[in-house]
């Protein structure tokens, strides 16, 4: 391109362009960049200016969905994923400097703070803990006629997940997911089982 300044390799028999200082300040490398190259003594990458990024691009994948990166805006670190032309971005996760992490906020108020993106009635899974896709625990936000709840939920196999727990309006729920009272227990046939239990504060 004009004004860049190129370095060439000669094998011998065919000349490859491996590093090009751009016109812009900017700079490309066609193969891999080493940093210390093995001496243990600290070395640093340092990008200094305003806002800056580190950005991976995966080429092999589609348009606008193939650039993740680090930005570092009003002393917070945030892990984005990127439209092609860096025009837009979608905040997957945010590190402040107490130590908190933000899903879904970029102000968390303790060590993981997760908000959900919901604006209207739905549900959003916010997280999953477990084995795997079938054997797992979650919590999700129910916004629903009657408000926001959150749920509890048990997956054990391939079945659909068994609603265990419910939050509602200071009342939790077993068995039910529109708890009346403090506590109260739905469900249960068996010997020895509940099969509706209420309990009221005093």
């Amino acid at each position: 391109a004009s004004n860049n300044i190129d370095y060439w390799y000669y094998n011998g028999s065919t000349w490859t362009q491996t590093i090009s200082l751009l016109n812009n300040g900017g700079a490309t490398f066609a193969g891999d960049v080493n940093v210390g190259n093995g001496v243990t003594a600290e070395k640093r990458i340092v990008i200094d200016c305003s806002n800056p990024v580190f950005a991976l691009k995966e080429t092999d994948q589609a348009a606008d969905s193939r650039v993740w990166g680090m930005q570092s805006i009003a002393s917070k670190l945030y892990f984005r994923a990127f439209n092609d032309a860096f025009s837009a971005a979608t905040d997957v996760l945010i590190l402040d400097r107490s130590g908190n992490v933000g899903i879904g906020t970029d102000s968390p108020g303790a060590k993981l703070d997760i908000k959900s993106s919901l604006t209207a009635i739905g549900t959003e899974q916010l997280l999953t803990i477990g084995h795997d896709i079938n054997w797992n625990l979650k919590l999700q936000e129910n916004w629903n006629a009657s408000g926001i709840q959150f749920d509890i939920l048990q997956k054990y196999g391939t079945g659909a997940a068994a609603n265990v727990l419910t939050f509602f309006t200071g009342n939790v729920g077993i068995g039910t997911d529109s708890p009346n009272t403090k506590l109260e227990v739905r469900g249960g046939s068996g010997s020895g089982e509940i099969a509706h239990a209420t309990f009221t504060a005093t």
